[in-house]
């Protein structure tokens, strides 16, 4: 049966895994808490003044020491492999040229695992099908949460049949009272609002000449490390779009780049997990490079 969904579902490039495996990961990893000593040793500087930690954390990261008098702290080879790694998980578009021996030796220079405790975080961009029979149209604005106007011209009440799907639940709320059901089902008491937990197909009963208004927000868990934050690589996200860094389809959100992603290709979940470690790391890289430290 044909549906419709939110143009923020429309399938897109799928995101790449090339440099998902053992080696990768543990690039992505060492990368990151590399980054992350280096922000802190930043941190250490404008508070106190002490320009050791900065130091030595920019010798681990770009193995050399950091230009304190004029020079630019690009990162070395580190900070550029991980843009293209970056650039080349994100879409197909761009070249895929980096040899799993330097990710190797970029990545052994920390005892970090391949393998991570995870954890799940919680998307709320709202994936979800319509399927729409002859006489009902749909409009949809936003995605987190997601407004759906749905417009019955015919003179017989219609059947907004949706479906969605695991691990997601949805909440549906409306000011106007609604018919609702599990699709095939008996019809539930009209009510202003319904959390469904169980992925599936429903509808709601849409009146004869009529626009119902309705307001969806979505939970889906997707794995990601135990130690990821995912408002860091939100930011990264951001930094990265905004550097021109990115090819292919640019998306509101990072969590709605993840969500069109396991929506259309379940399989991607896993490569999701890494790219938010790329983006972690690219943002706190990107927060500490290029930065003069001087006592004056």
């Amino acid at each position: 049966m044909a549906f419709v969904i939110p143009p923020y579902l429309s399938p897109s490039d799928q995101i790449v895994d090339i440099y998902d495996n053992d080696v990768g990961r543990r690039f992505a990893r060492v990368t990151k808490f590399f980054a992350q000593a280096l922000a802190d040793g930043i941190q250490d500087v404008t508070r106190s003044g002490l320009r050791t930690k900065m130091h030595n954390a920019y010798l681990q990261y770009a193995d050399t020491v950091p230009s304190e008098f004029g020079g630019v702290n690009d990162g070395g080879r580190r900070a550029d492999v991980l843009r293209r790694v970056l650039q080349s998980t994100y879409s197909p578009l761009a070249p895929a040229n980096i040899g799993q021996q330097e990710l190797e030796a970029l990545g052994s220079r920390s005892a970090s695992l391949a393998s991570a405790p995870q954890s799940d975080h919680m998307l709320q961009t709202v994936p979800i099908r319509f399927f729409p029979p002859a006489g009902l149209t749909f409009n949809f604005d936003g995605g987190r949460p997601l407004i759906v106007t749905a417009s019955n011209s015919s003179a017989g009440v219609l059947n907004a049949v949706f479906s969605f799907d695991r691990p997601t639940s949805l909440l549906i709320t409306s000011t106007v009272p609604f018919i609702y059901g599990p699709n095939g089902g008996a019809p539930q008491p009209a009510t202003n609002g319904v959390r469904l937990i169980n992925p599936g197909t429903y509808y709601i009963q849409i009146e004869a000449n009529s626009n119902r208004k309705f307001t969806i927000t979505a939970v889906t868990p997707r794995v990601v490390d135990a130690t990821s934050d995912f408002e860091l690589a939100s930011r990264g996200y951001e930094r990265a779009k905004a550097s021109k860094l990115l090819l292919g389809p640019m998306y509101a959100s990072l969590d709605e780049f993840i969500v069109n992603q396991t929506f259309n290709r379940p399989q991607t979940a896993r490569t999701c997990a890494f790219i938010v470690t790329l983006f972690e790391a690219y943002e706190l890289t990107h927060k500490s490079l290029s930065i003069n430290v001087n006592n004056n």
